[in-house]
């Protein structure tokens, strides 16, 4: 099955998201479905403000919904431009990227 594929800046449609993250995610860790990360330097900054902060400099995991909601936030960083807005946008795009969807 071909990788969903969205324009930079574009977010998926929850469907869409939500088929990925239980594909990606429930190969990785079966057992708790729930997405792991860890986040320093650039990427701590960018998540400043979001459900994401958790995971600045700690390893932390995060529900279907909240990864949801905070590429939603990230995603809003990014429209609303200035220094943090190219970190958010290269974080949700990696985090996009990891759960099966391409954000080019």
């Amino acid at each position: 099955m071909p990788r969903p594929s969205y324009t930079y800046g574009v977010m998926p449609t929850r469907e869409v998201f939500e088929k990925a993250y239980r594909a990606e995610v429930a190969d990785r860790d079966s057992a708790s479905g729930l997405y792991h990360m860890k986040l320093i330097g650039q990427d701590s900054a960018a998540v400043r403000g979001t459900v994401f902060e958790e995971a600045s400099g700690q390893s932390a995991r995060f529900t279907m919904d909240e990864v949801w909601t905070g590429l939603k936030q990230l995603k809003r960083k990014l429209d609303r431009g200035g220094r943090a807005s190219d970190a958010a946008g290269d974080l949700a795009s990696g985090i996009l990227e990891s759960i099966g969807i391409e954000w080019l």
